[in-house]
């Protein structure tokens, strides 16, 4: 999930692994770059409106379905309130689906995801906690950091906020033994970017193996042993971030 692409939708490319979808930009609003691997995942259905992008996607290889909603909540209060009345029509059409609301909500839940600044409540939050309570959604905090945006300003005049999530199905956490969330700090922008994991196996610790003496005679055993053995965990990722590709 990537925003403020400057891409058009017309020049999304399909690439060997990569397949996506756009929403273009509006004036000077930036735009949505929905993105994934095609040898995983089949896009069932999209839809496209003026604040979000709706994909639809299916497990190749379990057939899980999963409706996917890309966000970018504009400033103005009254745009924002007709984008979050949209998705929640939107989140409503079938409540049985498994639903992942990610992108920049461009709004904070609580007062301690804000630094600097006066804080004040902003009016659609009402309708954001309507969706996560009907539909059950969980916010995974980031394990590295509280704030996604910064005004880039120093001293008195800094301002922090938690503008960008993700929220994930409690019935999808569910079916992850490990799910994690933490903020990628390497960004030259004022938006830095989320990644939620979800590892469906848990990682079981060494791997076991037998010990043969004569392997002492062996120059580069010593070496071997002493090095981390890890049991690889296979998961997943789910990234939203903002990207200038002009740039």
């Amino acid at each position: 999930m990537i925003q403020e692409t400057k891409v058009s939708n017309q020049e999304v490319k399909t690439q060997k692994k990569i397949e996506g979808t756009a929403m273009d930009s509006i004036g000077a609003s930036g735009d949505i770059y929905m993105l994934w691997n095609k040898w995983k995942w089949e896009l069932v259905h999209k839809k496209i409106n003026n604040y979000w992008v709706r994909t639809d996607l299916k497990n190749k290889k379990t057939n899980e379905e999963y409706t996917v909603i890309d966000i970018y909540s504009p400033n103005h209060y009254r745009d924002k309130a007709m984008c979050w009345e949209s998705v929640k029509e939107e989140a409503q059409e079938d409540p049985r689906r498994n639903i992942v609301i990610g992108g920049d909500l461009n709004l904070v839940r609580h007062i301690d995801e804000k630094l600097g600044g006066n804080y004040f409540s902003d009016p659609s939050r009402a309708t954001l906690e309507d969706i996560i309570e009907a539909h059950k959604l969980l916010d995974i905090p980031p394990s590295n950091g509280r704030f996604t945006w910064s005004n880039k300003r120093s001293g008195a005049h800094n301002i922090k906020e938690r503008l960008d999530r993700i929220l994930i199905q409690e019935n999808i956490v569910a079916a992850f033994p490990t799910i994690k969330s933490r903020i990628v700090h390497a960004s030259t922008f004022d938006h830095k970017p989320v990644v939620l994991i979800l590892d469906r196996l848990e990682n079981l610790g060494p791997i076991p193996f037998k010990y043969k003496k004569l392997w002492d005679s062996k120059e580069d055993f010593g070496k071997l042993v002493n090095e981390s053995w890890e049991t690889p965990v296979l998961g997943s990722s789910i990234m939203y971030g903002k990207l200038n590709l002009k740039n």
